[in-house]
Parts: C-alpha cells; structure tokens; sequence
C-alpha cells in the first residue's frame, strides 16, 4: 500500500496503537513510475522512494503517541516536519530518511530509542529536549543545516559515527549514556554535555 501525502496533513494528538508503517511500495513498470514521479513533488525529483511513500507537503505528529513500532524508514518529508512532544513506546525508524523541509523532534519521547541510519537532514534540525530510553543512532547521517540537541537526555548512547556535520551542532545540556562523534565534528559543536553511568 503506498502511503503519498501531496498536500498538507495534521496527526497531530493521534494515537497509533499498532505498528504504524508508511511503507515504500516501488513499482517495476516504468510507465508507472514515470506517472508516479510527475505527479510527485519535491520527494519524486531528489529520488527518494520515487515519490513514493512520501509526505510533500508540511506535516505534524504534535504529541501523537504511538504505542508500538513506527517505521519511517526511506520515507521523505518533502517540507516541514513536526513530530513535537511526541511518545514512541516502542523503537521509531527514519533509516535513509529524508528530511527536505526542516525537521522538530522537540520534547518527543522516544522510550525504545530511535535510528537515523544514513537521514539526511536538508533544512534545520531540532531534537532539543528530547528523551529516550535507548540509543539514538546517526550514524552516516547528514546535516546540511543546524542541528540541536539542546536539553537531549538519552539512557542510551548518541551515535554520530561517520556522521557528516555542514552547520554548527547544539550539544548544551546534553545527557547521555555514551557520545560517538568524529574528531572533525567537534569543531562544529557547542554546549556541554554530561555523561550518564
């Protein structure tokens, strides 16, 4: 099933109580996808899932809850995205997802952790005040723009491993498990961060 959003959409305060997936469904026929891609935005012309399974338009999951698995893997976010005060209960994925627009995981709670595998982030990037339960994995992520992580405070570890920093990085206030982040990334960061034991 695709899941393509060409206008604006609002969950916000919805609750997901199952696994929550906005799968990429690609098609082999070239006639279709062609239709696909011109009838896509901004998703369909940067190639991610060729305009499939992509939100074109501005979208929020303002403290929406979901209550198991959320999967946003190859997903793209052709504009802003607000996932804003949010509850994951369970491990959220956004691996190699892309984010177009701009991106607001302020205040979100992410219980089971979160991966962010190969995301590219185009636009400012805010995590400030996030909490989570596990690791927070960016490894091989990028961030064209600033990113915050003002206020993070993980159980887990933060993992930027490989990860490819354009813009200054917000680390004030920081709390977590562990910090993986490459030496050259560091002349990008700014804040204090606190070790957990």
């Amino acid at each position: 099933s695709l899941a393509t959003f060409l206008a604006s959409a609002s969950f916000a305060g919805a609750v997901f109580a199952q696994e929550a997936a906005f799968p990429a469904t690609a098609t082999s026929d070239p006639a279709k996808q062609a239709k696909e891609v011109v009838r896509g935005g901004l998703c369909a012309s940067e190639g991610s899932a060729a305009g499939q399974g992509a939100f074109e338009k501005a979208v929020t999951f303002d403290r929406a809850a979901f209550r198991s698995t959320a999967d946003f893997r190859q997903r793209c976010f052709g504009s802003r995205v607000r996932f804003a005060q949010t509850d994951f209960a369970k491990r959220v994925e956004f691996v190699q997802a892309e984010f177009l627009g701009g991106a607001t995981f302020d205040g979100a709670r992410l219980t089971g952790g979160g991966t962010f595998r190969d995301a590219e982030f185009d636009r400012e990037t805010s995590f400030e005040d996030v909490t989570a339960g596990g690791n927070l994995d960016f490894t091989v992520a990028t961030f064209l723009k600033d990113a915050d992580f003002f206020g993070l405070s993980s159980d887990g570890a933060l993992i930027f491993e490989d990860a490819i920093f354009a813009g200054p990085i917000d680390l004030g206030n920081l709390s977590a498990a562990g910090l993986v982040l490459a030496v050259d990334a560091v002349r990008h960061a700014a804040g204090n961060a606190e070790r957990r034991d």
